[in-house]
């Protein structure tokens, strides 16, 4: 996506590619030995480490996040961004 003059992916092709990310994390997740694994220090992607299960937490919580944005910014557009009593 990076490229100034490629074409942006559609809808389809990004919900393919955000599927394709969860299937790897999932499948990294299930490789896990045992439980001991998830106090496993590991590095993150900026070089700290952290134990294995706050990794994972924090990839959860992260996509949780942008699912929340992603469901406000479409409740603004169809104009449905409250609760049903307000």
């Amino acid at each position: 996506f990076a490229a100034r003059n490629a074409t942006l992916p559609g809808k389809d092709e990004m919900i393919e590619w955000l599927r394709e990310g969860q299937a790897l994390f999932r499948g990294y997740v299930a490789a896990l030995e045992n439980d001991y694994e998830l106090r496993t220090p590991r590095k993150a992607n900026w070089g700290e480490e952290y134990e294995t299960r706050w990794l994972i937490a924090t990839i959860i919580e992260h996509d949780i996040y942008h699912a929340g944005e992603i469901n406000h910014i479409r409740a603004l557009a169809q104009g449905n961004d409250a609760w049903p009593e307000y």
